[in-house]
Protein backbone atom coordinates (compact mmCIF):
# COMPACT_ATOMS: atom_id res chain seq x y z
CA UNK A 1 0.00 0.00 0.00
CA UNK A 2 1.34 3.32 -1.16
CA UNK A 3 0.51 6.70 1.67
CA UNK A 4 -0.57 9.03 -1.74
CA UNK A 5 -1.11 11.90 0.82
CA UNK A 6 -1.23 12.84 4.55
CA UNK A 7 -2.87 15.72 6.23
CA UNK A 8 -1.62 16.95 9.50
CA UNK A 9 -3.64 19.17 12.11
CA UNK A 10 -7.56 19.45 10.47
CA UNK A 11 -9.79 21.65 12.30
CA UNK A 12 -13.51 19.90 11.78
CA UNK A 13 -13.65 22.63 9.17
CA UNK A 14 -10.48 21.51 7.32
CA UNK A 15 -11.48 17.89 7.59
CA UNK A 16 -14.97 18.87 5.68
CA UNK A 17 -13.73 21.00 3.26
CA UNK A 18 -11.14 17.70 2.35
CA UNK A 19 -14.08 15.50 2.09
CA UNK A 20 -15.60 17.82 -0.21
CA UNK A 21 -12.17 18.39 -2.39
CA UNK A 22 -12.39 14.52 -2.47
CA UNK A 23 -15.75 14.06 -3.49
CA UNK A 24 -15.09 16.39 -6.66
CA UNK A 25 -11.68 14.31 -7.40
CA UNK A 26 -13.22 10.87 -7.39
CA UNK A 27 -14.87 9.35 -10.01
CA UNK A 28 -17.56 5.87 -9.80
CA UNK A 29 -16.87 3.66 -9.62
CA UNK A 30 -14.53 3.82 -5.93
CA UNK A 31 -14.49 2.44 -2.38
CA UNK A 32 -13.24 4.79 0.19
CA UNK A 33 -12.82 3.07 3.91
CA UNK A 34 -12.62 5.13 6.52
CA UNK A 35 -10.33 3.94 9.73
CA UNK A 36 -10.26 5.56 12.94
CA UNK A 37 -10.81 4.91 16.60
CA UNK A 38 -14.58 6.05 17.86
CA UNK A 39 -14.51 9.90 17.76
CA UNK A 40 -11.66 9.83 15.51
CA UNK A 41 -14.30 12.00 12.96
CA UNK A 42 -15.27 8.66 10.14
CA UNK A 43 -18.78 10.11 10.47
CA UNK A 44 -18.04 13.75 10.11
CA UNK A 45 -16.14 13.02 7.09
CA UNK A 46 -18.87 11.09 5.90
CA UNK A 47 -21.34 13.21 6.11
CA UNK A 48 -19.31 16.05 4.15
CA UNK A 49 -18.32 13.90 1.42
CA UNK A 50 -21.84 12.75 1.08
CA UNK A 51 -23.36 16.17 0.68
CA UNK A 52 -20.70 17.49 -1.64
CA UNK A 53 -21.45 14.07 -3.76
CA UNK A 54 -24.94 15.07 -3.97
CA UNK A 55 -24.64 18.61 -4.42
CA UNK A 56 -27.25 19.16 -1.85
CA UNK A 57 -25.85 20.88 1.38
CA UNK A 58 -28.67 20.29 3.05
CA UNK A 59 -29.11 16.33 2.27
CA UNK A 60 -29.73 14.74 5.86
CA UNK A 61 -27.06 12.08 6.33
CA UNK A 62 -27.88 9.91 9.88
CA UNK A 63 -24.97 7.57 11.09
CA UNK A 64 -25.75 4.32 9.22
CA UNK A 65 -24.30 2.26 12.50
CA UNK A 66 -27.90 0.87 13.35
CA UNK A 67 -29.27 0.54 9.98
CA UNK A 68 -25.47 -0.36 8.43
CA UNK A 69 -26.58 0.73 5.22
CA UNK A 70 -28.02 4.49 3.75
CA UNK A 71 -28.09 5.42 0.65
CA UNK A 72 -27.94 8.42 -2.15
CA UNK A 73 -28.25 9.83 -5.78
CA UNK A 74 -25.68 12.48 -7.10
CA UNK A 75 -25.42 13.49 -10.39
CA UNK A 76 -22.42 11.03 -10.59
CA UNK A 77 -24.75 8.30 -9.53
CA UNK A 78 -25.61 5.81 -6.64
CA UNK A 79 -23.39 6.27 -3.27
CA UNK A 80 -23.47 3.36 -0.66
CA UNK A 81 -22.57 4.50 3.34
CA UNK A 82 -22.08 1.64 5.48
CA UNK A 83 -20.96 1.32 8.80
CA UNK A 84 -20.07 -2.34 9.95
CA UNK A 85 -19.25 -1.32 13.53
CA UNK A 86 -21.37 -4.00 14.71
CA UNK A 87 -21.10 -7.02 11.95
CA UNK A 88 -20.14 -9.64 14.21
CA UNK A 89 -18.46 -11.89 11.09
CA UNK A 90 -16.92 -10.63 8.11
CA UNK A 91 -19.35 -12.56 5.44
CA UNK A 92 -22.55 -10.63 6.97
CA UNK A 93 -21.30 -7.86 4.43
CA UNK A 94 -23.05 -9.43 1.56
CA UNK A 95 -26.29 -9.71 3.28
CA UNK A 96 -25.94 -5.50 2.79
CA UNK A 97 -25.67 -5.65 -0.76
CA UNK A 98 -22.01 -4.62 -1.02
CA UNK A 99 -21.45 -6.20 -4.31
CA UNK A 100 -23.71 -3.67 -5.66
CA UNK A 101 -22.04 -1.02 -4.14
CA UNK A 102 -18.58 -1.90 -6.43
CA UNK A 103 -20.29 -0.49 -9.48
CA UNK A 104 -20.99 2.74 -7.64
CA UNK A 105 -19.41 4.92 -5.10
CA UNK A 106 -18.95 3.37 -1.34
CA UNK A 107 -18.17 4.87 1.69
CA UNK A 108 -17.03 2.66 4.42
CA UNK A 109 -16.59 3.05 8.41
CA UNK A 110 -15.14 0.40 10.39
CA UNK A 111 -13.83 -1.17 7.32
CA UNK A 112 -11.57 -3.85 9.15
CA UNK A 113 -15.03 -5.39 9.89
CA UNK A 114 -15.27 -7.12 6.64
CA UNK A 115 -11.99 -7.95 6.03
CA UNK A 116 -11.32 -10.01 3.15
CA UNK A 117 -14.37 -9.08 0.79
CA UNK A 118 -13.40 -5.74 0.14
CA UNK A 119 -12.10 -4.42 -3.42
CA UNK A 120 -8.44 -4.15 -4.16
CA UNK A 121 -9.23 -0.83 -5.78
CA UNK A 122 -10.18 0.84 -2.29
CA UNK A 123 -8.67 4.09 -0.50
CA UNK A 124 -7.64 3.71 2.64
CA UNK A 125 -8.58 6.99 4.90
CA UNK A 126 -7.01 7.03 8.59
CA UNK A 127 -8.19 9.78 10.69
CA UNK A 128 -6.71 9.87 14.04
CA UNK A 129 -7.63 13.08 16.53
CA UNK A 130 -3.90 14.46 17.98
CA UNK A 131 -3.42 14.61 21.54
CA UNK A 132 -6.02 17.25 22.81
CA UNK A 133 -8.68 16.20 20.17
CA UNK A 134 -8.82 19.78 18.68
CA UNK A 135 -7.37 18.33 15.26
CA UNK A 136 -7.09 15.27 13.60
CA UNK A 137 -4.59 13.91 10.91
CA UNK A 138 -5.64 12.54 7.88
CA UNK A 139 -3.86 9.82 5.51
CA UNK A 140 -4.90 8.64 2.44
CA UNK A 141 -3.16 5.44 1.03
CA UNK A 142 -3.95 3.10 -2.07
CA UNK A 143 -2.93 0.04 -3.66
CA UNK A 144 -0.20 1.30 -6.28
CA UNK A 145 -2.35 -0.02 -9.09
CA UNK A 146 -5.01 3.33 -8.08
CA UNK A 147 -2.21 5.38 -7.81
CA UNK A 148 -0.57 6.85 -10.99
CA UNK A 149 -3.10 9.72 -11.97
CA UNK A 150 -4.85 9.65 -8.31
CA UNK A 151 -1.83 11.51 -6.39
CA UNK A 152 -1.28 14.10 -8.76
CA UNK A 153 -5.38 15.05 -8.47
CA UNK A 154 -5.01 15.02 -4.58
CA UNK A 155 -1.90 16.68 -4.37
CA UNK A 156 -4.03 19.58 -6.70
CA UNK A 157 -6.80 19.62 -4.77
CA UNK A 158 -5.51 20.04 -1.65
CA UNK A 159 -2.73 22.27 -2.51
CA UNK A 160 -2.53 25.59 -0.67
Amino acid sequence: MKTLITLPDLTETDLCKTAEALSQCLLSPVTLCLRGNLGAGKTTFARAYIRAFTEDPQTTVPSPTYTLLQTYEGPKGQLFHYDFYRLETPEEVWELSLEDAFGATALIEWPEKGEGYLPSQTLWLTLAPDQEGATRHLKIEAESSLCSDLQTSLEEAFRG
